[in-house]
């Protein structure tokens, strides 16, 4: 039985409602499963609150301000050293396998353009591509053709919301799902809203997430009667939550293929969402949502009022939405991902390391000690410190 090891950055998203499906949809018969959680202690974002659902589950801790090499020494001895599959999601352990063999099959989960920007720089390291959206599947052939027969197209599975949103002709109510950064488009939350008042739309919000600008939202957005904030630490309670809203708002700036936007569509709601090429276009059409181009509050707000006004399409839209959810059942879809977790020591290459790092700056040499790299970055980033909250809603008050 093949032992799978999870690397994933240690940040609440979708990332980790991937894994963490995956982990808990395994078939019973399989081998161990152990999730390492990367966690960077200089940044801000929010950490995964909840168990995976691994037999193991431990965190590797490491700071940005660390000589690049003396963290890839360290995270190198929390790796197994028995053959598996490694299930990769980010940078820190392409980097490690471009220096150190892995005694695993390496499997790089290409969520995004980030990790197409991964993909490329570490094809020689990486055994296995898996994509979850045609367009990233796409867009890895076409990058890397030479590896075609190791890359996979596997739509991933969510788990579905046990019941659908109740219909009712009462105050439309919206949801934002996603971390609170701007990169998700937080700042158009209350844009949209003034614009929807405007048109004599009062509508109720409930924005589940945590981020690093959730203060910022809030004295954009406040909390009132009509806007609810709120952070679960389970699925479980996301999903309950989606359930007693209708249309789901997500003005985002990046995606690869959202958990959010699937997780939504399976209580029913009716995405209003970025028109990202992406995996978005794959679920969401003319039949189950609005694509909208990436900023255009009007774009946003005039599906909504249109919704509001005509409750029977809104519910025609959320039936539509729900069936094309379930097409991604975790059920149906995680056990492909685990017969090619399974195939690991079939599709293992030999490994084309060592190569020089493809991140980092001339502070990251293997004869540095790191207690100098650390010094030095440290004043550094003291006399480049970043501008205050304050000047931030500055600016963005003149944009």
């Amino acid at each position: 039985m093949t032992e799978t090891v999870y690397l994933l950055e240690n940040h609440l998203g979708g990332i980790a409602s991937f894994c963490s499906n995956l982990i808990n949809y395994r078939p019973s018969v399989g081998g161990a499963q152990t999730a390492i959680l990367l966690t960077n202690t200089t940044e801000t974002l929010p950490k995964i609150k909840a168990r995976l659902g691994a037999d193991v589950e431990a965190a590797f801790a490491y700071s940005s301000q660390e000589n690049s090499y003396a963290v890839l020494r360290r995270l190198r001895a929390t790796l197994p050293a028995t053959p598996g599959a490694i299930v990769s999601n980010s940078h820190l352990e392409l980097a490690l396998f471009s220096c150190y063999e892995p005694k695993q099959t390496v499997f790089q989960i290409v969520h995004d353009a980030f990790n197409l920007r991964l993909a490329n720089a570490y094809e020689k390291v990486v055994d296995v591509f898996i994509a979850h959206s045609c367009h990233v599947y796409e867009e890895l052939l076409n990058k890397l053709p030479h590896r075609a027969s190791s890359i996979f197209h596997i739509p991933y599975g969510i788990k579905l919301a046990p019941c659908a949103r109740d219909p009712g002709q009462g105050q439309l109510r919206l949801l934002f799902l996603g971390r609170l950064t701007q990169g998700k488009g937080v700042f158009d939350l209350p844009k949209i809203d003034r614009s929807l008042s405007a048109a004599g739309l009062a509508a109720r919000w409930t924005i589940i997430g945590d981020g690093p600008d959730g203060c910022e939202l809030m004295s954009l957005l406040p909390p009132s009667e009509r806007v609810h904030y709120t952070s679960p630490s389970s699925n479980d309670e996301v999903l309950a939550l989606c359930a007693e809203c209708d249309i789901l708002v997500l003005p985002t700036r990046f995606e690869g293929f959202p958990v959010a936007l699937l997780e939504a569509m399976s209580a029913g709601l009716v995405p209003v969402v970025s028109d990202l090429p992406s995996g978005i276009p794959e679920v969401v059409d003319v039949a189950t949502g609005f694509r909208v181009a990436i900023g255009d509050i009007d774009g946003f707000v005039a599906p909504i009022v249109a919704l509001d006004r005509d409750r029977a399409r809104l519910e025609a839209m959320s039936r539509a939405a729900r069936n094309r959810a379930a097409g991604f059942d975790v059920h149906t879809r995680a056990p492909a991902y685990h017969a090619l977790f399974a195939r690991a020591r079939e599709l293992k290459r030999p490994w084309a390391g060592p190569l020089p790092l493809k991140h980092g700056s001339r502070l990251d040499q293997p004869y540095l000690p790191n207690l100098f790299v650390w010094a030095a970055r440290t004043v550094h980033a003291a006399l480049n410190s970043s501008p205050s909250e304050a000047e931030r809603r500055e600016e963005r008050a003149r944009s």
